[in-house]
């Protein structure tokens, strides 16, 4: 039986804790998701109340990346919890539960002192006898399998700080957290990720390297339908919300079967809507621009600016900050090309 205490976790290897994917059936009310919070909670609030946003009756979901850069991540942890709303599992959010489990917060540290493990290990996967494959594979996602944090990077956001900060009931909550969640089931032909998908491919079988990190796709890599390596920068091939899979690319508008995917994770390139099938709402709020948000039913873009700039935005980012449309309906924004200038091999 897991045993909990307060000073530390009982994760691994509980197979109900993690999953990798997830729905939620909206019934009624208003739903929000909304972009990249990283620690804006004062902006969080102000949009949640704009929209009047009442618990129990609606519901919040971000698509992930709540944490770090801005002035209050567990503020905004705090609040997503009390107001029981819903979140993707980011990067940040990624990076800080490999810190806690680094220092021990989850109990038995062995597989983290371990060799690094391989990004989707079929071998690691069977020899770890973590029962389901699909708990196998959310567990080496989350805790072992992508060696993405970095000493220093861990140094330079800190991240070992957020992990501290955290209670174990709030790191718990954000082990928890699903790497898609799809609206479908309650007939909103929508899924939301933190980062991309690899076009053609099933949402159950999308690697979760991808899921939470991928910003660019290079010609090769949808050509022969691979999933090795897509680039977590801007310069190597271009947005992944171009390409657009052969059935998709055959639906003029997005069905219950060809869904659009919601995204955060690219602050670089602001407010996307390419096609009818990608949506971007990373505005790059701790940039100092805006936190924005997709309110249903009635599909309209909504937002609140940055009170200030919580951390200066790279030369790349200051290129296009830009407002997105607030107010509008989704069926009223033309498509545009991201506004970043692609980079090539």
């Amino acid at each position: 039986t897991a045993t909990m205490s307060a000073s530390q976790l009982y994760l691994p290897p509980h197979p109900t804790l993690l999953t990798l994917h997830s729905s939620y059936h909206h019934k009624s009310g208003k739903l929000l998701i909304i972009g990249d919070v990283h620690g804006c909670v004062d902006e969080l609030r102000e949009l949640v109340r704009q929209q009047d946003i009442v618990k129990g009756r609606d519901m919040v979901i971000v698509a992930g990346d709540l944490l770090c850069k801005g002035p209050d991540s567990k503020a905004v942890v705090e609040f997503m919890i009390e107001n029981n709303f819903m979140s993707i599992l980011g990067n940040h959010e990624l990076y800080t539960l490999r810190c806690a489990y680094l220092a021990g917060r989850f109990g038995d540290t062995k597989l983290a002192e371990e060799e690094p493990l391989i990004m989707w290990n079929p071998e690691a996967v069977e020899k770890a006898d973590l029962g389901s494959r699909e708990y196998a594979l959310s567990y080496f996602a989350r805790m072992n399998g992508f060696e993405l944090t970095s000493r220093s990077r861990a140094k330079t956001h800190d991240h070992y700080g957020y992990a501290a900060s955290l209670s174990d009931e709030q790191l718990e909550w954000l082990a928890r957290l699903p790497l898609s969640i799809d609206l479908r089931p309650g007939g909103f032909p929508f899924v939301i990720v933190h980062a991309g998908v690899a076009p053609g491919v099933a949402l159950g079988e999308q690697h979760p390297y991808h899921l939470i990190m991928m910003r660019n796709l290079t010609k090769e890599n949808v050509e022969s339908n691979t999933r090795i390596n897509p680039s977590t920068g801007i310069k190597n091939g271009s947005a992944w919300s171009m390409y657009l899979s052969e059935k998709e690319r055959a639906n003029a508008e997005p069905t219950l079967e060809h869904p659009t995917f919601i995204f955060g994770h690219d602050a670089t390139r602001g407010f996307q809507r390419p096609n009818a099938f990608r949506l971007g709402l990373d505005t790059g709020c701790c940039n100092g621009n805006y936190l924005t948000g997709l309110l249903l039913p009635e599909q309209r873009i909504v937002s609140v600016k940055a009170k200030k700039v919580y951390q200066e935005p790279n030369g790349e980012v200051k290129n296009v900050l830009k407002d997105p449309p607030t107010g509008k309906l989704l069926s009223e924004i033309p498509f545009e090309e991201p506004s970043f200038p692609e980079y090539k091999k």
